[in-house]
């Protein structure tokens, strides 16, 4: 996490990159994406499919956290994609901090 253009993002393709170039699987979106994507997935009651899916990759990068408000459905289903991912690296535009968690747990929606 840190201010806009301290290269937050840069950081994390790079990080994506060399992890790829070790033979693991990454995903790189967004927090908008993602969420609007498990919205929509949720909506068409596909979101275990869906999240399937997202828990694939060994590393699962989600850039731009915090740029638009989230909703409650929007932030359970943010924590479910985090929750069930082996890897997560975050990027936000705040002023301090530091999002990388490598611990799955259970989810569940309610």
């Amino acid at each position: 996490m840190g201010l806009p253009g301290v290269g937050k993002t840069h950081l994390s393709v790079a990080l994506g990159m060399e992890a790829c170039r070790l033979g693991l699987r990454v995903t790189f979106t967004t927090a908008t994406a993602l969420i609007t994507t498990l919205g929509k997935a949720l909506y068409e009651n596909r979101l275990e499919e869906r999240l399937k899916i997202l828990t694939q990759p060994k590393l699962l990068i989600i850039d731009e956290i915090g740029y638009i408000p989230i909703d409650r459905q929007g932030a359970n289903l943010f924590f479910c994609a985090i929750a069930l991912t082996r890897c997560t690296m975050q990027t936000a535009a705040q002023p301090a901090g530091s999002l990388f968690f490598c611990v799955p747990v259970s989810c569940g929606i309610a």
